[in-house]
């Protein structure tokens, strides 16, 4: 089935432009993930993802997204578990892309999201100083079938919109919900 979005891209173009939320319930850290980590991954990124359409990435994906020197994968974990993901993605003429940035849904609406985009603003300019020649840039995007709160959690934290557009994406059969959460 073809599904109508709106697709808003926000950038934020240094470090210091990111403006901290209020400290989340329990302490953040990230990992940089491996190939031998595309198993974890695969499943963490299902179990995130399958809420809000996002692309199905195979164990193979994985192994060569976890290989490509210029995109980076980082788990998000509070001591005990694992609570998200981010995918980046170095692109020389745009800067760093987070391609994916989400959290597990026990993790969802409790105070954890601004302190996991600080962690992968953080994640994603480091990845951009190990280049040259990148745009002094980080970006991403959102869109309908995103958390509700994306965009203001986006824009509160300093992110800019820079373009939205109308775009049309397949989703499987399989994969469609009873009351998708995008445009009505």
């Amino acid at each position: 089935m073809i599904l109508d979005k709106v697709v808003t891209h926000l950038e934020l173009s240094f470090p210091d432009d990111f403006v901290s939320g209020r400290p989340s319930p329990e302490v953040l850290s990230v990992a940089l993930c491996d190939v031998g980590s595309a198993e974890i991954l695969w499943s963490l990124h299902e179990e995130i993802g399958k809420s809000y359409y996002w692309k199905h990435r195979t164990f193979e994906f994985w192994v060569n997204w976890l290989s490509n020197p210029s995109t980076e994968t980082w788990v998000i974990s509070t001591p005990e578990q694992l609570a998200g993901i981010i995918d980046l993605e170095v692109q020389v003429d745009k800067g760093v892309e987070i391609v994916y940035f989400g959290l597990r849904p026990t993790f969802v609406g409790r105070g954890f999201g601004a302190n996991a985009l600080a962690l992968a603003v953080q994640s994603a300019f480091t990845l951009r100083d190990r280049f040259t020649g990148v745009r002094n840039r980080v970006w991403l995007c959102t869109d309908d079938y995103d958390h509700p709160h994306a965009i203001s959690n986006y824009t509160k934290r300093g992110f800019r919109i820079f373009k939205v557009t109308n775009e049309q994406m397949e989703v499987p059969d399989r994969q469609l919900k009873a009351f998708p959460p995008g445009p009505s």
